[in-house]
């Protein structure tokens, strides 16, 4: 549990205790029993004049209340409202983890590119320090250490697997952030590799076909990737050819 929730838990005690006393002393005020009252009245002789009906006052007496009942009432609505007023506070304050939105990456080299998506996502806020809008990509370098470091634990974290083991031991890598995404660019998207490039070429034009169990959806997913990855060739496939090839193998 985090301090936020202990102290949280703490203010909501005290409300408690704050309820509770009111209704503790209005409990230990003696009530007084009608009969107590009239044996008591019984034991006072009272002499009282003769009043005629004419005599009487023609404004009626207003019912009396008891100014303790309203004064606790108000009292315990104003706890009330203060009360709400905090947990309404309290329910705002609370941000929701983000850390849910940081997908896992095991080292599957197919989902770095999603994963990694993900990742520019998360940093492609407005006046980001961290992230260049003209390249669409992660800064080359940065000099704000501290946001660094903090980039660095959440990149980490989205780690798992082999991904994981392979970079925690980096110790060059350690509270660097913006170094560790591009060492998990060059580890798991390779650029102009003449032996991937070809590997992935012949895989594009003659291995890449339309599966009977596959959807049209996931089909298109796996063809783009490959697409994608392709596109970083010295000599990318144009997109007129993407799409026939997709058609073709689309049957």
């Amino acid at each position: 549990m985090t301090i936020a929730q202990e102290s949280f838990k703490a203010e909501v005690r005290n409300e408690l205790d704050e309820f509770r006393a009111p209704l503790a002393n209005q409990q230990r005020t003696p009530n007084v029993s009608p009969q107590v009252v009239s044996s008591t009245l019984g034991s006072v002789p009272l002499s009282l004049p003769q009043i005629s009906s004419g005599s009487l006052p023609s404004t009626a007496v207003p019912p009396v209340t008891s100014t303790s009942t309203v004064d606790f009432q108000n009292q315990m609505l104003l706890m009330l409202t203060e009360s709400f007023s905090k947990l309404s506070t309290a329910i705002t304050d609370q941000k929701p983890d983000s850390k849910n939105e940081w997908h896992k990456l095991s080292g599957d080299p197919k989902k770095f590119r999603s994963w990694y998506l993900g990742i520019m996502e998360n940093i492609a806020l407005p006046q980001s320090e961290l992230y260049d809008s003209r390249r669409n990509d992660v800064v080359i370098t940065t000099t704000n250490t501290l946001l660094n470091g903090k980039l660095y634990s959440r990149v980490i974290l989205a780690l798992d697997g082999t991904a994981y083991q392979n970079f925690v031991t980096h110790k060059h890598l350690h509270a660097n952030g913006v170094k560790l995404l591009q060492e998990l660019i060059a580890t798991y998207k390779p650029k102009n590799v003449p032996g991937i490039i070809v590997a992935k070429t012949v895989e594009f034009w003659g291995n890449t076909k339309h599966q009977a169990t596959e959807s049209n959806d996931s089909y298109y997913d796996r063809f783009q990737e490959l697409l994608d990855d392709l596109a970083d060739a010295d000599e990318p496939i144009s997109t007129r050819a993407a799409i026939r090839q997709f058609i073709f193998t689309l049957g």
